[in-house]
């Protein structure tokens, strides 16, 4: 029996106290008792059908949750790996930019030093090229003079 037939049923049993005749004294009604126990005990039979649809039904939907939960618990596993994998990717995209940095600061101090010596050697090339000048200057400053004074004197041609 399915469930409309034990909604037939106790509608019926909800019509007989409805239409049952009223005693004299008090509030209840007077109904056919084997009618009523007749209905209750159809109920009573149809009932365990209904309990057992009802526990497959409950059991599906029970499953169905599990289902869902562990297909949730999956996703969220997924999730969970792959923000990890993205943190991780971060950090070494962090120490990568961490590591580039460090390349750029060494090689801009390597260049900044070899220009510094750079400019030590030509300023003592510089130096020394001064130096040379000054003496080469200074011995055609006396070879001038030298002149200067030879110049000055008479010539002899003997």
């Amino acid at each position: 029996m399915n469930n409309n037939n034990i909604e037939v049923m106790l509608d019926k049993l909800a019509e007989m106290i409805r239409l049952g005749k009223k005693p004299l004294i008090g509030n209840g009604r007077i109904i056919d008792d084997m009618s009523a126990l007749d209905i209750i005990a159809a109920v009573k039979e149809a009932l365990p059908d209904s309990i057992a649809e009802a526990r497959v039904i409950i059991g599906q939907r029970d499953a169905l949750i599990e289902d869902a939960n562990r297909a949730a618990n999956d996703i969220l596993a997924g999730a969970e790996r792959e923000a990890n994998r993205m943190l991780s990717e971060n950090e070494i995209i962090i120490q990568a930019r961490e590591q580039a940095q460090k390349i750029v600061n060494d090689a801009t101090a390597y260049a900044n030093n070899v220009i510094d010596q750079s400019y030590k050697q030509i300023a003592n090339v510089m130096n020394g090229a001064e130096y040379y000048l000054r003496q080469t200057l200074d011995d055609v400053s006396a070879s001038k003079q030298e002149l200067f004074k030879l110049m000055s004197e008479p010539i002899n041609r003997n």
